[in-house]
């Protein structure tokens, strides 16, 4: 899987995910709706855009996956907590997903991402879509200290998931940036994916953004870690 970051607005380009299909890899497309009003988008504002994109998604003749909005329950972003209320953010997912759906038919896994839980965040549950709109939920969490483990970051947002849908889980972005004790979350990482029932993989943050440096690549110990556990993940 390769997570494809896109502002909504921005049309579908075949080029940005037919070399990821052609190699076997799933794309998952995150639509983040930077400036762009919820209640707009519920509204049917933005229909057209949305036919063309499902359109696009159609003519791929493959399966993707897609998701809108993520980390609701946060409140950095316009569309989370404290800025855009619950009912607003559950109206326009509910209706991205019917237009896109009625132009791309059936293909597409719909992703509903949030942030593993923290003091000050929102609930999960408020923002909750419906099974009916969601076909995977995935999960964002990264380590703050070196004490930090799969079970302090990411448990504590599957028990939360847990509360309201029973549907797969998927680690859907998580790193380490200048972290002490990095192999040590790589390695509890992978056990608690593993271990954990319905967690049907782990997403990894590869990327230098305004937040750190999480490539691993600059951490040999983590980077080793990583490739043994990759290696036997199952």
């Amino acid at each position: 899987m390769l997570v494809i970051y896109r502002s909504f607005g921005t049309p579908l380009s075949a080029a940005d995910v037919a070399p990821d299909l052609a190699c076997g890899i799933l794309p998952l497309l995150q639509l983040n709706p930077y400036g762009v009003s919820l209640t707009a988008i519920a509204a049917g504002r933005y229909d057209a855009y949305l036919r063309r994109y499902g359109a696009a998604l159609r003519h791929l003749g493959a399966r993707v996956a897609l998701s809108f909005a993520p980390e609701a329950n946060g409140r950095w972003y316009s569309w989370g907590c404290g800025h855009t209320p619950a009912a607003v953010y559950v109206a326009a997912w509910r209706h991205i997903h019917d237009v896109i759906t009625r132009a791309a038919g059936r293909r597409i896994i719909w992703v509903w991402d949030v942030n593993s839980p923290f003091p000050g965040s929102c609930s999960v549950g408020d923002r909750w879509p419906g099974a009916s709109y969601v076909d995977w939920v995935g999960l964002d969490g990264y380590p703050q200290t070196g004490e930090d483990t799969f079970a302090t970051v990411l448990a504590p947002a599957i028990v939360a998931v847990r509360a309201v849908t029973n549907k797969p889980v998927l680690i859907a972005e998580t790193g380490v940036s200048r972290v002490p004790g990095a192999a040590a979350f790589v390695q509890s990482l992978f056990a608690g994916a593993e271990d954990t029932p319905g967690v049907i993989g782990v997403t990894w943050f590869e990327y230098t953004s305004p937040h750190g440096d999480y490539r691993l690549e600059n951490d040999p110990p983590a980077l080793a870690e990583f490739r043994r556990e990759a290696r036997n993940y199952h």
